[in-house]
């Protein structure tokens, strides 16, 4: 399945970009809307990650594939259950830290600062023992990390040199279209 791998290979590159946003926002993360967003660049990236990995071992078309990442949408713990019986496993023996109990809409200053505290208003534990502790995001970070490489692992992103006389342009341009209208029919849903 070439395009289900092409488009494993966009998700697997988010999920690095998302890496490399965490390294470099880490520096500034003294409030909690900083701190947040570290999170949600790791959510994200193992978000990403799940995804590609999805479409690496997808014996189905890409519409079948796309479909069923759809319905899960940015809960890790349904990517979790669509996951192969392998990457299941690797999965949980990368990430022991509970992530899925984290939404992505902490993004927004707003719910972040709501996720994080008690009925006072006050900041509780869940901060103190996470965002606000290094060493959690740090062991975060390396948990992500190491899922990453190993769906990277799965299906290697291979440069090859090709022959512009070479290139099949209407073959590039049918994959090309069969993607867009892909994600432009699930996307409206």
């Amino acid at each position: 399945m070439v395009i289900n791998k092409e488009i494993a290979e966009y998700f697997l590159s988010d999920a690095k970009v998302f890496l490399e946003r965490f390294e470099l926002l880490r520096v500034k993360s003294a409030h909690i809307g900083w701190r947040s967003k570290l999170l949600i660049e790791l959510l994200f990236s193992l978000e990403c990650a799940m995804k590609a990995a999805v479409f690496i071992e997808s014996l189905q078309d890409e519409q079948e594939t796309y479909k069923k990442i759809r319905r899960a949408s940015h809960n890790l713990g349904k990517l979790l259950q669509i996951l192969s019986p392998q990457s299941k496993k690797a999965y949980k023996s990368s990430i022991t830290v509970d992530l899925g109990k984290f939404k992505v809409d902490a993004r927004y200053m707003l719910e972040s600062t709501l996720a994080f505290t008690g009925d006072a208003g006050i900041l509780d534990m869940s901060y103190y023992e996470t965002i606000a502790d290094p060493s959690w995001m740090n062991n975060a970070f390396d948990q992500v990390s190491a899922f990453v490489k190993y769906v990277d692992l799965l299906s290697p992103f291979v440069i090859k040199t090709t022959k512009f006389s070479q290139i099949d342009i209407k073959t590039e341009r049918d994959k090309y279209v069969r993607i867009r209208k892909m994600v432009e029919e699930f996307g409206n849903k």
